[in-house]
């Protein structure tokens, strides 16, 4: 067992909403709100090279596939927050414009395969977990977070003082988590 190691990364002023590792390991992609400005994804090589915006419209990272495609949130005009509902859209790693999916999406994960994609989102008054896309698992759910497992067999979902993990099959279990003060 080693000894993790942290890097600063960035240096700007504002707020880093998301960040996850690319297949490699060896660059970070990251969204982050600098400056007062609309949120905006970027990317860092580990080997100290500087970030370098993807040049997508405004949007946040939400997933980085393991085939190589970033699922992310695209802004709805003069949005400047950390949690709002936009557009779920897939975007190549190596660049090119975003393809929409899906309208009032709160949150996605990719599945393990980078096939399929889990999200929550708003339709019908209410907020619902769909996975795959189309799918719905459970309806109403929180507006809140959430995770594929890494067998893809599950949805983790984060819901105030609990985490409910959520079977393809739509049945739920919940796991109760300590006070942060507990868990330090």
């Amino acid at each position: 067992w080693t000894q993790p190691r942290f890097t600063q990364l960035t240096f700007r002023r504002g707020i880093v909403t998301s960040a996850r590792f690319t297949p490699d390991g060896h660059t970070v992609v990251f969204s982050a709100l600098w400056d007062g400005s609309p949120p905006e994804v970027f990317s860092r090589r580990l080997d100290g090279s500087p970030s370098v915006s993807l040049g997508l419209p405004p949007a946040t990272l939400l997933s980085v596939s393991s085939r190589g495609e970033l699922a992310v949130l695209l802004a709805p005009p003069g949005e400047h927050g950390v949690k709002w509902l936009g557009t779920l859209a897939r975007v190549p790693i190596s660049g090119g414009p975003p393809r929409p999916l899906l309208d009032s999406v709160l949150d996605a994960d990719w599945s393990p395969d980078g096939r399929n994609l889990a999200a929550i989102r708003w339709t019908g008054g209410a907020y619902q977990l769909e996975y795959p896309l189309g799918n719905v698992l459970w309806r109403p759910c929180p507006d809140t977070r959430l995770r594929v497992s890494p067998d893809g067999r599950r949805v983790a979902v984060l819901d105030t003082s609990r985490v409910v993990i959520v079977e393809r099959t739509g049945e739920r279990r919940s796991l109760a988590t300590p006070p942060l003060h507990q868990r330090l």
